[in-house]
């Protein structure tokens, strides 16, 4: 069973610096521990999205091509558990397992981009499994919608429930019927 949770946003201490103060490597292991728990609390989290939270943290807006190479290197150091997706890392706590569940969020808090492809097939499966029936592409999108907390379907929510469709269809968790219909 998939369950739905809320989604929380890591609480950090904000500390006002400068980019020129992270790149002194004063700041480290600060860095370090800020994403080791971003990754508990917000994972599966997509690599931007976490070096957001952790930069956002520092008072700092933009992480920018000084930064970035310092952050992919820190990061590098951790051995988080993670996997590609659309050329993008996505990090996940060791305790987590993949498609167990989805979280629905405002776009204050995460924008449908950063929604890893695992999380949006559990919100397929979870609408199936909730309704003991089948559903066509449109009307399953309405609902997949709905369950993540979006008013309307713009581009990037129909390409979110395309990659999820697909990520669990790949992944045996649901079937398309030969009348195009979507089933568990």
């Amino acid at each position: 069973m998939i369950e739905k949770r809320e989604y929380i946003v890591t609480p950090l201490e904000k500390i006002k610096l400068s980019p020129d103060d992270l790149l002194s490597h004063k700041f480290d292991e600060e860095i370090k521990v800020r994403m080791l728990k971003v990754n508990q609390i917000e994972g599966p989290i997509c690599e931007h999205l976490l070096f957001k939270r952790v930069l956002n943290s520092f008072s700092l807006e933009k992480l920018g091509s000084r930064l970035e190479p310092l952050f992919i290197s820190l990061i590098s150091t951790l051995s988080l558990p993670n996997y590609l997706e659309d050329n993008e890392k996505i990090y996940y706590p060791s305790n987590v397992i993949l498609s167990s569940f989805f979280r629905p969020s405002s776009e204050r808090e995460r924008y449908s981009y950063q929604i890893p492809h695992s999380e949006a097939a559990a919100v397929i499966v979870y609408i199936l499994e909730n309704s003991n029936k089948s559903f066509y592409k449109g009307k399953l999108l309405d609902s997949f919608a709905f369950e993540l907390n979006y008013q309307r379907k713009g581009a990037q929510v129909v390409k979110l429930f395309e990659s999820g469709l697909d990520y669990a269809i790949a992944n045996n968790m649901i079937k398309e019927s030969g009348n195009h219909k979507i089933l568990l």
